[in-house]
């Protein structure tokens, strides 16, 4: 996603003085193409959370499948994020414990 967000920037400096008409020419929707295929072909690793107490594989998997990959993006993510994303689940968990956890094993 990164990769899709710096070339559509680089798009739009390159084109900045160009009308709306310019923008959508075809080799412009090409490069947006070909940046969301580079996007799509960087594998993520994802983080180990059941290393986080409270955190089992199934817990993992509904956060896995949310886009939840990294401590980094667990710990930016708020309690209520949580709660929405896992339901019941997450009912009695400690989700404010995880996200600082998370905090820390991100650095």
């Amino acid at each position: 996603m990164l990769i899709s967000v710096y070339f559509l920037e680089t798009i739009k400096l390159k084109n900045r003085d160009a009308d709306a008409d310019e923008l959508q020419t075809a080799e412009v929707k090409e490069e947006i193409i070909e940046a969301d295929e580079a996007a799509t072909a960087c594998e993520v690793i994802p983080d180990d959370f059941t290393v986080i107490t409270g955190i089992g594989p199934a817990l993992q998997g509904r956060l896995n499948k949310a886009g939840y990959y990294t401590f980094a993006r667990l710990a930016n993510s708020t309690s209520e994020k949580l709660r929405e994303i896992l339901g019941e689940s997450a009912r009695s968990a400690n989700v404010k414990n995880w996200i600082e956890y998370a905090r820390d094993l991100a650095q």
